[in-house]
Formats: C-alpha cells, sequence, structure tokens
C-alpha cells in the first residue's frame, strides 16, 4: 500500500500531518468559532420561537381585549336605553302629574268664576228688584191720580213705559 501511495505521489507522513493539522484547526474552530456560532444561532431561534409565542399570545389577548370592549360597549348601550327609557316614563309621569295639577286649578279657578258670577248675579237680581220696584211704585203713584176706572190699563202702560226708559 505504501508503493500504492508513492506512485500516486503522496507521502503518508505529509498526509498524517496534514490531517492532524486538520484535526488541530478543527477541534480549535469548534472551540472558538463553531461553539459560539451554534450558542448564538440557538439563542436567537429562542429569540424568534419566544418572539412567536408572544405574538400569538398578544394576538389572543387583543381578541380577548376585542371581546371584552364589545360587550362592555353593548352593555353600555344597553344601559344608556334602560336611563332613556326610564327618563321617557318619568317625563310622561310628571307630564301626567302636571296636567293633573292644571285641571284641578282649572276646576278651582272655574269654582271661583262660578261663585263669582252667582254673586255678581244675585247681587243684578237685588239691584233690579229694587229698581223695580222703585219704578212701579213710581206709576202706581203716578197713574192712582187719574181716573179709578182707567187705572188698570193705564197702570199697565205706564209702568211699561217706565221700564222701557230705564233700560
Amino acid at each position: 500500500m505504501s508503493e500504492l501511495l508513492t506512485q500516486l505521489g503522496i507521502n503518508w507522513k505529509l498526509l498524517a500531518a496534514q490531517a492532524a493539522n486538520f484535526g488541530l484547526l478543527l477541534i480549535i474552530l469548534k472551540l472558538t468559532v463553531y461553539g459560539p456560532l451554534l450558542k448564538l444561532l440557538k439563542e436567537r431561534r429562542e429569540k424568534i420561537e419566544g418572539g412567536i409565542r408572544d405574538a400569538k399570545l398578544a394576538g389572543e389577548k387583543l381578541k380577548a381585549a376585542d371581546a371584552i370592549t364589545a360587550g362592555k360597549i353593548a352593555e353600555g348601550e344597553k344601559k344608556a336605553l334602560l336611563i332613556l327609557s326610564a327618563t321617557e316614563k318619568r317625563s310622561k309621569e310628571l307630564e301626567a302629574e302636571l296636567m293633573a295639577v292644571a285641571k284641578q286649578k282649572e276646576k278651582e279657578t272655574l269654582a271661583q268664576a262660578r261663585e263669582e258670577a252667582r254673586v255678581l248675579i244675585a247681587e243684578e237680581k237685588r239691584k233690579f228688584h229694587e229698581e223695580a220696584a222703585r219704578l212701579l211704585r213710581h206709576a202706581i203713584e203716578k197713574t192712582t191720580r187719574a181716573a179709578p176706572d182707567a187705572i188698570d190699563e193705564k197702570l199697565i202702560r205706564e209702568a211699561a213705559l217706565e221700564m222701557a226708559k230705564s233700560n
């Protein structure tokens, strides 16, 4: 075999030295470059995987936050509708109360006006009767001075004339 290597132009001592140099270079590179490079790549891969996990987790949290926000908005809208309906109901109640108070005031005012009208009518009737009595007394005095047989007809005519003049 050594003849074969010699015929091929390979020096086995030189090949062994080169193999030892390559092994030594390989060990040095492994310790100084390959190990730290593998460690750096491993850390980078872990960092990227952690970022992906964090992004997925953040996406899930964002979806959950969106769902919570949508729920809160819906709840707020329901509360707003409840407040609006309660306000509307209260305004209708107040309107009904005000209408009842207004009707009561109207009744009181109408009763007061009726009472005042009754008092005025009574006063006017009293004045009318006094005036009618005065006019009749006056008419009777004038007619009694005339002839007794024409007293009835004349009395009625004169009473009517006196009443017409006073109105």
